[in-house]
């Protein structure tokens, strides 16, 4: 568990990986993310120079109906990136009433610069949120 008070968004701890120029990368990973409720949960990648990159990040955040329903209702937004959004909040969803978020992150780089790739989180001004074991990054070298 990564616990980490943030103004805007934050690496995570441990979510990180190297690439190497003049290779491509297919990329995925996962963040979930416990808040506070009605603050937004944001997420982000940071990545060194890409000669292309084309990517989201996916939000599952549930919304629960009127009392009693016995069900819940869950929206999944996605946001499309690409080579120039490095270090970009890419992702923000706010749930009311849930404390928790999850978030799915992938892609493919075509690297031009050695570098890290690192998956980032956070919540509103002052607030404090949790990655939660289960959130990963993998990269795969495609060529």
């Amino acid at each position: 568990t990564n616990d980490v008070a943030l103004s805007a968004i934050a690496n995570v701890s441990g979510l990180s990986c190297s690439v190497s120029a003049g290779a491509l990368y297919k990329l995925e990973g996962a963040i979930f993310l416990v808040k506070t409720a009605a603050q937004p949960g944001r997420c982000a990648v940071t990545f060194p120079a890409m000669t292309r990159a084309k990517g989201h990040i996916e939000g599952y955040a549930s919304l629960p109906p009127t009392t009693g329903a016995g069900y819940t209702i869950s929206i999944n937004p996605k946001w499309w990136f690409k080579e120039d959004a490095s270090g970009s909040v890419i992702a923000s969803v706010i749930s009311l009433t849930n404390t928790s978020i999850f978030f799915s992150v992938g892609g493919i780089f075509l690297v031009s610069t050695t570098g890290v790739m690192q998956l980032q989180a956070g919540t509103s001004a002052g607030q404090i949120c949790s990655v939660k074991p289960g959130s990963y990054i993998r990269v795969y070298k495609m060529s």
